[in-house]
Formats: C-alpha cells, sequence, structure tokens
C-alpha cells in the first residue's frame, strides 16, 4: 500500500499561491514518510481553466506547469470544460500539445438536464484530435469526459478545484492490500472484516500526519482500490482471489460488488470516489484478461453499475469515429445520471491499430494490452433526431 498522490486543490493559480501550496504538500509528504508511508506523487488541480480570466492563453497554462514542476509538483490538473462550452473545448488538444505533464477533462453531462448528442460527438471528435498528437495515442492519458464527478477528488485526470473549497486530498494505491487480505482469509465474512479494519487503521495514520500539517485545509482521503501494473498491485487478481478464474467472466460482477461493499463500510474521512477502479492498460491481470477476449467494454459498463469510475484506459482502434466514441460516451453519461454517480472515459484510440492488435506503449505504470473492439455505432434514429436524450434519476422507493 502507498499513497499515488497529495493532490492539491488551489484557486487561481498564481505563482503566489503555488509556492504556498506547495509548501505545505511537501510537509505532508515528509510527516507521511517519516511515518512509514510511501507517497508516489505530489500533484495540484486547479479550478477550470475556462474560469481564469478573459485574457487566458496556451503560455499561461504552459508557464502554470513550469511554475508547478519548479515548486516540486509532479502533475498539474487544470479542471473540466463545462458541458456546451464549444470555445473551451476547441482549445484542448491545443493545451495537450503544448504541455507534457498537464491533465484536463471536459463534463458529459449537467445534473438533472438532458443529455446532448451533439456535445458528445463533439467530445468524441477531441478525443481523435488527441490520439492524433503523437504516433501511439499516448496524448489521451491526460484527458477524460467527466459524468457528474464533483469537486475534490484527488485522482487525475478528474481532479478539480471549486475555488470554495481548497486544501489536500490523498488518493490511495492499495489494490495490493485487498489481495493480501483476500488470498490469506478463510472466509467472506472474515476478509471483508479484515479488510475494513486495515482501511481504517491506514486512514486514521493518515489523516494524523495530514491535519497535523495542513489543519482544516486537509480535506479527505480517497481509499479507491487503484492498482499498478504488476501482479501483486493488481486489482484484478485481487477480485480473481476470492474465487473467479479469471476476471470477466460469471462472478466477476459479485466480486465487485463484495469489494465495493466493503469500501462502503470503512469510516474515514472521505473525498473522491471511493470506488472501484479497473484500468484496463494500469493493471496486469486486466491487460491479460482483456488479451484474452475475456472483458468488454459492455462488462465494464455493466461492474460501473455496483462500484465504478467507469472507462478508464481502454485502448481502441485508430480508426474509431467521433460518433462511434459519441455512443460510448452516452452509455457513460445514461449510466451516471440514471444511477446518479460519478463516472469517467479515459479513451486511447491507437493510431495504426485495429481490434485485437497489441498496444506499444513504452510507459513504466503501464502494461501492454489488446485493442478492444468498441462495439459501437453512431446513434441514429429517434436519438439521433431529437439531439437532447433525458434520463432521469432512478427513483429507489
Amino acid at each position: 500500500m502507498r499513497i499515488r498522490s497529495i493532490t492539491a486543490f488551489i484557486p487561481e493559480p498564481t505563482e503566489q499561491i503555488i509556492n504556498q501550496y506547495s509548501k505545505t504538500a511537501f510537509q505532508m509528504r515528509d510527516k507521511l514518510v517519516d511515518a512509514g508511508i510511501e507517497v508516489q506523487t505530489t500533484r495540484l488541480a486547479t479550478t477550470s481553466f475556462t474560469e481564469w480570466n478573459d485574457n487566458f492563453s496556451h503560455r499561461q497554462i504552459v508557464a502554470i506547469e513550469k511554475s508547478a514542476q519548479k515548486t516540486g509538483f509532479d502533475y498539474v490538473s487544470i479542471g473540466p470544460v463545462t458541458t456546451g462550452d464549444s470555445d473551451g473545448l476547441a482549445q484542448v488538444t491545443h493545451i495537450l500539445k503544448d504541455t507534457e505533464n498537464t491533465f484536463c477533462t471536459c463534463q458529459l453531462v449537467i445534473p438533472e438536464e438532458p443529455i446532448n448528442l451533439d456535445w458528445l460527438n463533439q467530445v468524441g471528435e477531441v478525443i481523435i484530435q488527441n490520439s492524433l498528437v503523437d504516433d501511439k495515442g499516448f496524448t489521451n492519458l491526460r484527458f477524460a469526459a467527466l459524468a457528474n464527478v464533483e469537486s475534490g477528488c484527488p485522482f487525475f485526470p478528474a481532479a478539480y478545484a471549486h475555488p470554495a473549497k481548497t486544501g489536500f486530498g490523498i488518493a490511495m494505491e492499495a489494490a495490493d492490500l485487498a489481495l493480501e487480505i483476500f488470498k490469506g482469509a478463510d472466509t467472506p465474512m472474515s476478509a471483508s472484516a479484515e479488510l475494513i479494519k486495515a482501511i481504517e487503521n491506514a486512514s486514521r495514520r493518515i489523516e494524523e500526519c495530514c491535519a497535523s500539517i495542513a489543519g482544516d485545509d486537509f480535506l479527505g482521503i480517497d481509499f479507491t482500490l487503484a492498482p499498478f501494473p504488476e501482479e501483486s498491485r493488481s486489482i484484478g487478481a485481487a477480485l480473481e482471489s476470492l474465487g473467479i478464474s479469471a476476471f470477466g467472466l460469471t462472478g466477476s460482477l459479485s466480486a465487485s460488488a463484495f469489494l465495493m461493499s466493503i469500501l462502503d463500510q470503512a469510516k474515514f474521512r472521505r473525498i473522491g470516489f471511493n470506488g472501484l477502479m479497473l484500468p484496463i492498460l494500469e493493471d496486469s491481470c486486466l491487460a491479460e484478461r482483456n488479451s484474452a477476449g475475456i472483458i468488454s467494454i459492455q462488462q465494464l459498463l455493466l461492474f460501473s453499475t455496483v462500484c465504478g469510475t467507469g472507462l478508464d484506459c481502454i485502448p481502441l482502434p485508430g480508426s474509431i469515429t467521433p460518433m462511434q466514441i459519441a455512443s460510448i460516451l452516452l452509455d457513460i453519461a445514461s449510466l451516471s445520471n440514471r444511477l446518479s454517480k460519478p463516472l469517467t472515459a479515459r479513451l486511447m484510440p491507437v493510431p495504426g491499430k485495429i481490434t485485437g492488435d497489441m498496444t506499444e506503449f513504452d510507459f513504466g505504470y503501464f502494461a501492454n494490452s489488446r485493442i478492444m473492439d468498441p462495439a459501437s455505432d453512431a446513434i441514429g434514429g429517434l436519438f439521433e433526431k431529437g439531439k437532447l436524450i433525458s434520463i432521469l434519476t432512478r427513483n429507489s422507493k
């Protein structure tokens, strides 16, 4: 178990504010390391770049990235483009071209309002444009579409700040914690009790360290059990250790729901998803199961009904069209609205690759895998004619 990120949420990203928050972030990191807790990165999340000022420029974002890196932040997230803001969305690919460690997002839906199919098509076009920035399709690692994701989530790329709620959050990388406990447990009940206890104990130690430095500016922890691409840190392996022969087969939904019910019971100061993250390219077991043809996009959407965070690091054919991507985003947006839950889509078309090809990423945080079948087509018929699709939140009564 380790901390993936100490994420600082700041208001307007001036050099003075960046310096101020970096000092506190590194004091927190030192305190955590002294307590024996490994910290992988420190990150900076701002309010949406579209809200900063009327004279916004790409040069300003490049300067912010340099200022953040100078003070020690590894990555910067500049917040989401609001649904319907075509001018803001048009800046995304240029921003990603001009920077190396800056992330940005867009919102797919506005709560309680109809889903706009034209907007989803525009987002699909941007994902295609991003994929052509480099020949591997790697740039979309730094872009995601968000559905009902609130500010204050410490995981990238979803992280962004609310101007009235700044401070610090912790994103965990603890798939190994679940794997170790599940492998050693005698019964599901004992596994549940032991993992709840381990999460609460770890959270208590982290909260004590962080609050002693940041005080009321410590916002909380996102204990999503994020993986790392090696077997001992795989959330796929943890889920399979419950008794599934291969994640993606029957029983996978139950395993996902079981793990989420454990996370829901643990008591700690919460922010963000606190869900089940299933990033195909960031988990060695999931990458292998996808390469074997066991996992599909439709299955990942199904699992998101009981856990979520949606579709993450999904390798797609380079020939996929914006309208095909829009149909995938429509499912994400509809699922999010219907169940009133935060979901994301980080889709990665790979130029020159077709379904079944292997990716060739040279990135220490990725396990290469098979290009997935999008199993999607352009939306037509009544949906296409109407453009606005109303998906109301399910009445639980």
